[in-house]
């Protein structure tokens, strides 16, 4: 049990920061106010003990219902997203000790539903759908600062609602749901990480009237899988997916024809030595691993130019 307390508790989000797990959850428990919901979070050891009462995020914003909690982590610590009633999307982070860092801030001022997150090594991308049924994202930086200018990333006649995001280490996708006038789709749409859309929205679900609702997307190595609830026979739903998509292998290439020095190097605990002097992480499959130069025990490729040329290092990290 990690929290049980007389109110009501709901839509929890999860992440695993190499220590602990980091939840986040709406709880109608705070401060003797039972009409309200307020974002609270705790820790959970890969034991499952739970480590902390739950810490409220959300007090200093005033009595107003705080809704739809996403977390995510940067290698340093947690960004915490959520929306209040009026359409407010705030943001705070969480430090390694599950304490607040720093007070809330606004991502977005009015109009925004059940915002995600995820991270892409540089920037945060806080997505969302509006009142006109549009999807729309912006970067945060892992400082808290807004980056650049709000990115569509979906908008037309049909409803774009119920978004998520993942990072695959090259790109972003954002997947949601489209109500057109007879069809019930399920969309997805590539963002790079500098906010510029890679190609047009497309359709992953079978084009179809059947009722399709709340998407979630992962990245592997290879390709995608992106779930989705629908309703085939008009009385319940049932879970449907998708792994078509695949991953592009641009980094894969890169390890395959950069040329990497034969013997490894031994590094104990993080590798912020090599990324304070420029280095890129990749892990083993060809991913971007932690720009902080904070990743888990493993084989890893450090990339870095040298006499015009780009080369290649591989290191051996232990605990």
């Amino acid at each position: 049990m990690i929290a049980n307390r007389p109110m009501k508790e709901t839509y929890p989000d999860v992440v695993y920061t190499g220590q602990n797990y980091f939840l986040v959850w709406d709880d109608m428990n705070v401060g003797g106010d039972t009409t309200n919901f307020y974002i609270v979070t705790s820790r959970v050891s890969p034991a499952g003990a739970v480590l902390d009462t739950p810490i409220v995020l959300s007090s200093p914003l005033g009595i107003t219902d705080m809704n739809n909690a996403r977390i995510e982590f940067d290698g340093n610590r947690c960004l915490v997203v959520w929306n209040n009633v009026s359409g407010t999307v705030f943001g705070r982070f969480v430090d390694s000790t599950g304490q607040p860092g720093g007070n809330a801030f606004t991502v977005l001022a009015s109009s925004g539903s059940k915002p995600d997150i995820a991270f892409d090594g540089v920037n945060y991308l806080v997505i969302w759908y509006n009142n006109s049924y549009d999807v729309v994202g912006q970067f945060v930086s892992p400082l808290g600062q807004l980056v650049g200018s709000q990115v569509t990333v979906a908008t037309g006649s049909a409803q774009q609602i119920f978004s998520r995001v993942t990072y695959d280490g090259q790109k972003y996708l954002v997947v949601w749901r489209q109500a057109e006038t007879t069809n019930k789709l399920i969309c997805g749409q590539f963002v790079s990480p500098s906010g510029g859309l890679i190609g047009g929205n497309f359709t992953i679900s079978d084009a179809t009237t059947n009722q399709k609702w709340y998407a979630a997307a992962a990245a592997s190595d290879q390709n995608y899988l992106v779930a989705w609830d629908e309703d085939r026979n008009g009385v319940i739903t049932d879970i449907y997916g998708n792994v078509d998509l695949s991953i592009s292998a641009i980094q894969e290439q890169e390890l395959r024809t950069d040329p990497v020095e034969q013997f490894p190097t031994v590094v104990r605990g993080a590798l912020d030595f090599f990324t304070n002097r420029g280095y890129l992480i990749y892990d083993a499959t060809g991913r971007r691993a932690g720009t902080e130069g904070r990743v888990l025990p493993g084989v890893y490729f450090l990339k870095n130019g040298r006499n015009g040329k780009s080369v290649m290092h591989k290191v051996l990290v232990v605990k």
